[in-house]
């Protein structure tokens, strides 16, 4: 009885949206907080498809792209930058407020009370064991608030910058990201899947090229690196070793011929690090590599589930002709 009177039927989906998105008219019919809050029957818990949420979680997902695209330059450099401290510090605070919202939202629960057999529960104690038991450690670990320290002092240069590694954990944000997208917005699957596999590839071709692009910057003087023998080989290039954005420019090509398993050979590691850092891409961006290709044929066979269910039952039709003996003349008629 508790948990009845602690939860909600979840509303029937929009005739009015298409594909999920909302029109003005659409978007004035969402509560603010949720039904139950704007009849005055509930407490100050938010419903998934409120519009505090439909703000606030593009903002997060806005947030989690950032930090995936700028924690590898956090990492492998020791300078830092005041515009990039100060975003990085807005980010932290969002994280931190995020998790106080997830203890304020309610999510979907099963119930056999109901015809559906879903019901949006609302309940606090729940709500935070639901949220303790998933996702809870995965949030505090991302929401490290390792700018904070630094714009306080607290810690030395060398220990923030290890704990700015804990930014990598963020990657975890992208399956929770995923998941609130596919609830909030009716994206078709492929769309989805199409959209996962480029983000995927472009991310983990955005890493290795900053790692690489590391290798030849942070080598000792007088070191012969992979950028020496590209401009060795290629002495046109004039001012690429000047130009951090050129560097990058031939490290994220390097990454994607690593990553698609391309691999022109005219960009080699020449040193122990470099080697290191190649073999690990080579086998990173392998698997990376067979589940996009895997993911884009699921797709096209999805696609096409009618041909291939029909191509199907023509091979077992055909089978039962040839165990029974039809002549091929009367197979072909």
């Amino acid at each position: 009885q508790s948990f009845v009177k602690s939860c909600s039927t979840k509303p029937p989906p929009d005739p009015h949206a298409k594909d999920g998105f909302l029109s003005a008219g659409d978007w004035s019919r969402l509560p603010l907080v949720s039904h139950n809050y704007a009849g005055g029957n509930g407490s100050l818990v938010f419903s998934p498809e409120c519009k505090v949420l439909r703000i606030w979680q593009p903002l997060v997902g806005l947030m989690v792209v950032w930090s995936l695209t700028t924690a590898p330059f956090e990492i492998i450099s020791s300078q830092r930058d005041m515009l990039l401290g100060r975003i990085n510090l807005v980010g932290d605070i969002i994280f931190i407020l995020d998790i106080f919202m997830n203890f304020n939202t309610a999510y979907e629960g099963r119930s056999t009370t109901v015809q559906n057999g879903v019901m949006l529960v609302f309940s606090r104690r729940l709500i935070a064991w639901n949220y303790f038991t998933r996702w809870l450690l995965f949030d505090i670990i991302c929401a490290f608030p390792s700018e904070l320290l630094v714009l306080w002092n607290v810690t030395n240069s060398n220990l923030t910058q290890t704990l700015r590694v804990l930014k990598v954990f963020r990657l975890m944000r992208v399956f929770k990201l995923r998941t609130n997208v596919s609830v909030v917005f009716n994206i078709p699957f492929w769309v989805t899947h199409l959209t996962r596999c480029f983000v995927i590839t472009l991310f983990a071709a955005h890493w290795i090229s900053c790692f690489w692009a590391a290798c030849a910057s942070l080598e000792s003087a007088g070191q012969w690196t992979w950028l020496d023998a590209l401009l060795d080989a290629k002495p046109h290039l004039e001012g690429v070793k000047q130009s951090p954005l050129l560097i990058y420019m031939w490290s994220l090509y390097f990454a994607i011929t690593l990553v698609t398993t391309v691999g022109f050979g005219d960009v080699t590691p020449q040193t122990n690090a470099e080697c290191l850092l190649c073999m690990v891409g080579i086998c990173f961006g392998t698997i990376i590599w067979t589940y996009i290709l895997s993911s884009i044929l699921d797709v096209i066979s999805r696609l096409n589930a009618e041909r291939t269910n029909f191509e199907m039952q023509m091979y077992e039709f055909i089978n039962m002709l040839n165990e029974q003996g039809v002549p091929r003349i009367l197979q072909r008629e």
